[in-house]
């Protein structure tokens, strides 16, 4: 492996087990079950993710519809903008 690069941690190589790296301020605790005070944020919820929702598209076409050129807001606007919308939908993560 002329480069100094070894295998990734926690793979095994020629029969050798390289430690996986955790970052955890307790050893543990990112492998232990959640407190039964947890509860999830649920933005998809809010006042601002309902409004950006319903929204959203009025806003990008008359964005589009105002300027010169039809492109309207830069594409990472729109593209932050539509990320927003998937946040609080799980099966986004």
């Amino acid at each position: 492996m002329g480069t100094g690069e070894g295998p990734p941690e926690g793979e095994a190589h020629a029969g050798l087990r390289l430690p996986a790296v955790a970052c955890e301020r307790e050893e543990g605790v990112a492998s232990s079950p959640l407190p039964r005070s947890y509860r999830r944020r649920e933005p998809e919820r809010t006042v601002l993710h309902r409004v950006v929702r319903e929204n959203l598209a009025t806003l990008l076409d008359e964005a589009r519809a105002r300027s010169p050129d039809g492109s309207g807001y830069p594409p990472f606007v729109e593209r932050e903008l539509e990320r927003y919308l998937g946040c609080g939908i799980l099966s986004r993560g």
